[in-house]
Parts: C-alpha cells; sequence; structure tokens
C-alpha cells in the first residue's frame, strides 16, 4: 500500500498526514512534488524544497518515501 497526498503543500501537512498513517500497514509514504500543468501560472509542486519535508517524514516516522521524477 501507497500512501500520503497527491501533492504536498507544506510539511505540517506531510508530517500531520504520516501521523494519521502510522498505526497502518503502508509500505511506502508517497507525496507529489511536481505537479505539471497544462495552464501558465497553476499551481506546480513545491519541487526540490518538499524533498527536505519528506526525509523529515523519513526521520520522524520511518516510512520509507517516495515521489515522482520531474526530469531523469
Amino acid at each position: 500500500v501507497i500512501a500520503g497526498p497527491c501533492s504536498a503543500e507544506s510539511m505540517e501537512q506531510l508530517l500531520a498526514t504520516a501521523a494519521a498513517l502510522k498505526d497502518l500497514p503502508i509500505s511506502y509514504f508517497r507525496a507529489g512534488l511536481w505537479k505539471p500543468r497544462s495552464r501558465p501560472g497553476a499551481f506546480c509542486g513545491v519541487g526540490g524544497e518538499g524533498l527536505h519535508w519528506l526525509q523529515e517524514v523519513r526521520a520522524q516516522y520511518d516510512f520509507p518515501i517516495m515521489t515522482e521524477v520531474a526530469v531523469p
């Protein structure tokens, strides 16, 4: 089972989500950091900053983490 928010918006959001999932048997915690959009000016995700947030989730909750690859 992979669980987490579709789009990471803040460290607080990720930590609150991880806290809610901590007792469930999930295999990976996942949050989207890059959100391609077809309209200019639409939300495009937090990008690399979110990698630090995911590292904090891993440190506090010991979840394996994953996200999508923005560029090869």
